[in-house]
């Protein structure tokens, strides 16, 4: 492979197999979308996937669906601290804190960048770190640090139509929340939820059990977030 100066185009040798095939690009992968790759590449070799599937309810009157539920998922954490849990090197590690992957689309892929410390953050506060991260994403401005020490990842499919998904573990995290397209019931938002976990480290009793506490919290932001 070699590229042609005098247009910009990537020239395939004869002796490759895409030879007469037009590429637009071709080289290594370097700096945010090579820790993905080999993220995604050691959960496919390691982690033993299992996924709960539930629809959750949203309350009504309460916040906006998925931010009601990233705050819920916390508070469930806190609850359920076997799933805010690393695992590697044989060795499983269960955290007092939580320090949330959210994953985003943006200019350079699918990014799960890390907001630390968010057990102690109130409703508002983690709203607004979410967005100020997403910002962040969009502008270019993450740094390789902002992507690792993740405790749980959540990713949201659900702005893109996606009604259900299995989302990737993100290792050496236990487990992962996919959140699909709202929709509403009468008077009532329902969220379509995934959850993957690794069963090497987490049963399936305990992944259901984190399931319901986090409608246990989204229950109680009924009402609104105006005391939180």
């Amino acid at each position: 492979m070699r590229r042609e100066p005098s247009c910009g185009r990537v020239v395939i040798e004869a002796d490759d197999p895409y030879a007469g095939v037009d590429v637009i690009d071709d080289g290594p992968l370097i700096g945010v979308r090579r820790v993905i790759a080999d993220r995604l590449g050691e959960a496919h070799r390691n982690v033993v996937p299992v996924t709960l599937h539930r629809e959750l309810r949203a309350p009504v009157p309460g916040p906006r669906p998925y931010d009601g539920l990233v705050f819920a998922v916390v508070r469930a954490l806190v609850d359920q601290p076997a799933l805010n849990a690393a695992f590697a090197s044989g060795r499983l590690r269960t955290f007092g804190e939580v320090n949330l992957g959210v994953a985003f689309d943006g200019p350079q892929g699918l990014v799960a960048p890390v907001i630390r410390g968010v057990h102690d953050m109130t409703y508002r506060e983690l709203v607004a770190a979410r967005r100020e991260l997403g910002a962040r994403v969009q502008d270019r401005r993450l740094a390789l640090s902002d992507l690792v020490g993740g405790t749980f990842t959540v990713s949201n499919l659900g702005t893109l139509g996606v009604q259900h998904f299995t989302p990737v573990v993100n290792p050496p995290q236990v487990a992962i929340l996919g959140v699909g397209a709202v929709r509403r019931v009468v008077d009532r938002s329902h969220m379509p939820v995934s959850l993957t976990f690794d069963h090497r480290v987490v049963d399936g009793a305990p992944a259901a059990r984190f399931l319901v506490r986090v409608q246990h919290h989204l229950d109680n932001l009924q009402g609104g977030t105006a005391h939180l």
